[in-house]
C-alpha cells in the first residue's frame, strides 16, 4: 500500500513522565499478544458498531485525512484505510506500532496509512487538518484527559467527525455482579497479578468525559453497553450481540461497561448538528425515529 504524497506530520519527542513511560513499558511487555487477548475481545463491537460507522463515514466524506490518536495495533488505523482514507495513526509504544506496520505490508487498501511515533497530546499538526478523527482505547491510559480531547478538537476541522470508544468506571449493578464473577474466573486461570505486566490503565469517568465534551463545544451521541464476558464463549456472534443488547438495555443512556461517542464539530456558528444522521445503519444501531447506538429505540 503507498504512503501519503505530502508529509503533513513531523514526528516530535514522546513524553517521558513516569506515565507515559510506564505505559510505554506496559505496551512492550504485551505487543506480541495484545490482538489475540485484548483485540479479539473487543471485535465484536469493530464488526458491529465501529466499522458500519466508519462506512457511513466514507460514503459521507469521501477520500479525506484521518487521525487515529492512540492507534496502537493499526486495527482502526487500517480500516479507515481500507475506505478510502489517507491515515494518519499516532502512539507512544514502538512496540505496538511495529506490529502495525507488519499488518500495513500486508494490507490491501484504497486509501494510505502512516504510523509515527507521537504524543497525542502534542500533536506538530495543523489547525483542523482531518475531516475524522478516532480515538479508540487511549483515554483509560492517559492520567488526564484534557490535553489529548483538546488536541483532538484542534486538529479536527469545522464540520469533521470523530469516535470514542473506552471502558468507563459506570457499571450496572448486573455489570458490577459479572466483573466480580470474572474475576474469579481469572484468579482460577492465569497468573498472579506479581506475574503480570503492570498498567496505569483505569476505566474513564463517563461523566467527565461528557463534561469535558461539551465544554469543548461539540456535538455527540453518548452510549453505554453492558459486557457479558463471562458467557462470551459460550454463545455465538450473534446471540451474544442479542444478550448484551437486552441487558444494556435498561441503563443505555447513563451507565455501561463501555461507553461510544460518536460525535462531530459544529461550523462556526452551527448549533443543534445531529452528529449522525438518519442514513447510519448499524447490525447494532438500528436507527428509527429515536434509535441510538446498539439499540432498537429509546
Amino acid at each position: 500500500m503507498g504512503r501519503p504524497a505530502d508529509v503533513w506530520y513531523t514526528p516530535v519527542a514522546i513524553a517521558n513522565d513516569d506515565f507515559s513511560l510506564q505505559d510505554i513499558e506496559f505496551h512492550r511487555e504485551t505487543a506480541s499478544y495484545y490482538d489475540a487477548e485484548v483485540t479479539a475481545k473487543y471485535g465484536v463491537y469493530h464488526r458491529l458498531l465501529l466499522e458500519p460507522y466508519l462506512d457511513w463515514l466514507a460514503e459521507q466524506l469521501g477520500p479525506a485525512r484521518a487521525l487515529d490518536m492512540g492507534c496502537g495495533t493499526g486495527v482502526v488505523s487500517l480500516a479507515l484505510a481500507q475506505r478510502g482514507f489517507d491515515v494518519l495513526g499516532v502512539d507512544h509504544s514502538q512496540d505496538m506500532l511495529a506490529i502495525a506496520e507488519h499488518k500495513l505490508t500486508n494490507a490491501n487498501s484504497r486509501g494510505t496509512c502512516r504510523f509515527v511515533v507521537g504524543d497525542v497530546r502534542n500533536l506538530p499538526v495543523a489547525n483542523g487538518h482531518f475531516a475524522c478523527v478516532t480515538c479508540q482505547g487511549l483515554l483509560h491510559h492517559l492520567g488526564q484527559l484534557q490535553p489529548c480531547l483538546q488536541e483532538l478538537v484542534r486538529v479536527l476541522r469545522p464540520g469533521g467527525f470523530f469516535y470514542i470508544s473506552e471502558p468507563c468506571c459506570e457499571a450496572t449493578p448486573l455489570g458490577r455482579a459479572l466483573r466480580k464473577l470474572w474475576r474469579l474466573r481469572l484468579v482460577r486461570h492465569q497468573t498472579t497479578e506479581a506475574e503480570k505486566p503492570q498498567s496505569v490503565e483505569a476505566p474513564i469517568s463517563a461523566q467527565d468525559l461528557r463534561a469535558m465534551l461539551e465544554g469543548l463545544g461539540l456535538e455527540f451521541d453518548m452510549r453505554f453497553v453492558t459486557q457479558l464476558s463471562p458467557v462470551r464463549a459460550a454463545l455465538s456472534e450473534r446471540l451474544y450481540v442479542l444478550a448484551v443488547t437486552l441487558v444494556s438495555w435498561p441503563w443505555r443512556n447513563r451507565r455501561g461497561d463501555l461507553v461510544f461517542v460518536f460525535g462531530r464539530k459544529p461550523e462556526t456558528g452551527e448549533l443543534g448538528v445531529d452528529p449522525l444522521p438518519h442514513d447510519y445503519r448499524s447490525p447494532l444501531y438500528r436507527r428509527g425515529r429515536l434509535s441510538r447506538p446498539g439499540f432498537r429505540g429509546d
